[in-house]
């Protein structure tokens, strides 16, 4: 689980053989996956592949609360 305080963002590496699922359970997200951008809000879910890197941002004035499950494969 990952608390994104009002302004602040939080970053993933790219990693060879792991699948991460994120679930947004509160507030908003700006989200950056590879190349790709997209807004999420709450209940709202994203993958995060293997070997792709990631970047969320909060922009609201609420924390936003992310639940990520890591699968290795």
């Amino acid at each position: 689980m990952a608390i994104i305080r009002p302004g602040g963002s939080q970053q993933w590496d790219a990693e060879l053989g792991k699948l991460r699922i994120c679930s947004l359970a509160a507030g908003k997200l700006k989200v950056k996956v590879g190349e790709q951008y997209f807004a999420i809000g709450p209940n709202g879910m994203f993958k995060i592949g293997p070997g792709m890197a990631a970047v969320v941002e909060n922009w609201l004035y609420v924390d936003a609360v992310l639940h990520i499950f890591v699968v290795d494969c």
